[in-house]
């Protein structure tokens, strides 16, 4: 199966004409070359079947806080994944930004468009730091796709500063400097 398609040489001349970049036919041969060869690695890519890590601690999904629990809207959902009984981190709990996949705990990034996503394996971050004994204790909001530099763009209100709430908590971390 072919994803993607190697742009020709027309193309890529429309493309160096609209980008006003003047391209001489030797350069857009070049470009040529080198695309032909991007197409064909990543399609390459796209054919190898895709190893899903295992889940390696029992888990249940949590349940996202209710208003009570959550007055700065800081947590976008609670769980506990207990991790290793020794290690580095063994004792310490651990609330991860909703960026990163907890395997059987809904992920949202900060968009409606992700809510309901819940992926089928941990990130690396999160599987090691299970393996050195920290517990998962839930997730962190971030405002929509990690992409704002304050904390009002979040789809269940604004991550309110617990010093002041006048003030931004911060940017796409304001979740995990509130807890």
């Amino acid at each position: 199966m072919t994803f993607f398609q190697s742009p020709t040489h027309d193309d890529i001349q429309r493309i160096s004409d609209e980008l006003n970049l003047h391209c001489s036919g030797q350069e857009l041969e070049a470009y040529e070359k080198l695309l032909i060869g991007n197409a064909d690695t990543l399609n390459l890519l796209y054919s190898l079947p895709e190893p899903v890590p295992p889940v390696q601690y029992p888990r249940t999904p949590g349940h996202r806080p209710s208003a009570e629990e959550n007055p700065y809207h800081a947590w976008y959902w609670k769980c506990s994944v207990k991790g290793e009984s020794s290690g580095k981190l063994a004792g310490m709990k651990v609330a991860v930004k909703d960026h990163a996949f907890v395997a059987g705990v809904p992920m949202m990034n900060g968009s409606r468009a992700l809510e309901g996503f819940v992926p089928e394996y941990d990130a690396t971050i999160v599987a090691r730091m299970l393996q050195e004994g920290a517990e998962i204790v839930g997730k962190s909001t971030v405002p929509d796709l990690c992409c704002c530099g304050s904390s009002i763009m979040n789809p269940y209100g604004p991550i309110m500063n617990p010093w002041d709430t006048t003030r931004s908590a911060g940017g796409s971390s304001s979740g995990s400097a509130v807890l």
